[in-house]
């Protein structure tokens, strides 16, 4: 399955010269300790196959990585530690960055295409 994302993350990106990033959705909370029922962005599905909550995909022409969500310990708790493993064997996505390290890399890239798509 992976190989189907990562050959539609090749044709799109094939097709443009600047940055591709598309930001799955976050777990949107119902009230204070019951969240609503998790779906996935439709378009962050389609490029990844992922239905972890706040991931952000990067796509450039030779370069893709997924930006993983800030979690501090209680988040961590309750909704469990992502499993990198699991997500590069879904998605394809070898390049796989904690927050701070992919956010800073995002900088770095849109500074080096003055524009994001």
């Amino acid at each position: 399955m992976s190989k189907s994302f990562a050959l539609l993350r090749q044709q799109i990106t094939s097709t443009v010269d600047n940055p591709i990033i598309i930001a799955g959705q976050y777990q949107l909370q119902r009230t204070g300790d019951v969240p609503n029922p998790f779906r996935q962005d439709s378009s962050f599905w389609y490029y990844t196959g992922i239905h972890e909550p706040g991931c952000v995909l990067v796509m450039a022409s030779g370069d893709e990585y997924l930006i993983l969500p800030k979690k501090n310990e209680i988040q961590k708790i309750f909704d469990g530690v992502t499993d990198i493993s699991d997500l590069k064997k879904r998605s394809g996505i070898e390049n796989i960055y904690e927050y701070e390290e992919g956010w800073n890399n995002l900088k770095k890239l849109i500074k080096k295409h003055k524009k994001a798509n």
